[in-house]
């Protein structure tokens, strides 16, 4: 049961990782593609997703990603694990 919970925790930080490096390509793309917008003088928002804060506390749930890897169970008794 142990080498099995040691296995998911390997998977969910390899997973974590993979997303790290594409977020990361990412922004260096979209770099890229301001840096010509702006040599082309096109006009963009230069707007960062990372920035912008909720405004409401229902669209985010910080004890999502807890429930879902230890399986505890929503306020309704409704499981969220995959």
């Amino acid at each position: 049961m142990e080498e099995l919970r040691q296995k998911k925790q390997l998977l969910l930080v390899e997973h974590a990782e993979s997303l790290r490096k594409l977020v990361r390509l990412l922004e260096y793309e979209n770099r890229l593609l301001k840096e010509k917008l702006k040599k082309e003088n096109i006009p963009f928002d230069e707007v960062n997703p990372f920035e912008e804060t909720i405004d409401n506390v229902e669209e985010y749930d910080p004890d999502r990603g807890e429930r879902i890897v230890h399986g505890k169970k929503q306020k309704s008794g409704v499981s969220d694990t995959i």
